[in-house]
């Protein structure tokens, strides 16, 4: 049992170390009850179980919306004419939400290797970062990406010159062909390479993939006599 003088010991304690240094002292022999005296946003940061069930959240408001989109729910709800599910799915509120959700498990996996999260949301970087390759959905997640950051909230980049445009990627990517100059410019987001379409499937199929490198992290950790929470 801690004493109420041992809990405001290590509540100075946690105020004034780096969440690496309050990890070290959590997973210490003799101090395994203090997980539930740290503060929630500290114990969250370093624990990779946070990061999951906050991806998982993301993964089913993604698949609610994947299928509300392709039904008469805006009929239903009384929105008539004036509102198009569709319309929202096509103007990158789901890639965004898939996005986040891969983000979020990336960071979990992140997490459970003992470092600390990044604060940005490129996905190819942050696969680097958790040892995860994502394989033929590279491109998937370069596009992906650019929801996170501005398509799936903002009509335009908020930095131009840092996030570029997202059909730019697109034709980089060799994904759509480039118009020719002088001709009418078509922003649809239609790809040519199937594992590059912000789709449920392929959204599915890199959570799928994401989702067995967490475990094989957790199992490891797990293996090593690791105290981490997944």
């Amino acid at each position: 049992m801690t004493t109420g003088l041992q809990t405001r010991q290590y509540w100075g304690f946690v105020q004034k170390h780096s969440i690496e240094t309050v990890l070290e002292e959590l997973m210490s022999d003799d101090q395994e009850e203090y997980p539930a005296l740290l503060p929630y946003y500290k114990r969250a940061a370093v624990m990779p179980v946070y990061w999951a069930n906050k991806s998982q959240k993301f993964y089913v408001a993604a698949d609610v919306l994947w299928k509300a989109q392709k039904s008469d729910l805006e009929e239903r709800l009384g929105y008539g004419d004036e509102f198009s599910l569709a319309a929202a799915f096509g103007d990158g509120l789901f890639g965004m939400i898939c996005g986040l959700s891969l983000e979020l498990n990336l960071k979990a996996c992140i997490v459970g290797l003992g470092k600390k999260s990044p604060e940005h949301h490129n996905l190819n970087s942050l696969a680097t970062t958790a040892d995860f390759n994502f394989g033929p959905y590279a491109g998937y997640a370069r596009i992906t990406t650019e929801y996170i950051y501005w398509y799936g909230k903002y009509p335009v980049p908020k930095e131009k010159q840092n996030n570029g445009s997202l059909w730019d990627i697109v034709y980089r990517l060799g994904l759509k062909p480039k118009p020719k100059v002088g001709s009418i410019l078509e922003r649809s987001i239609d790809v040519r390479r199937e594992e590059c379409e912000v789709n449920w499937e392929n959204f599915r199929t890199v959570t799928e993939s994401l989702r067995l490198h967490y475990r094989a992290i957790r199992d490891k950790h797990m293996k090593g006599g690791g105290k981490l929470a997944f």
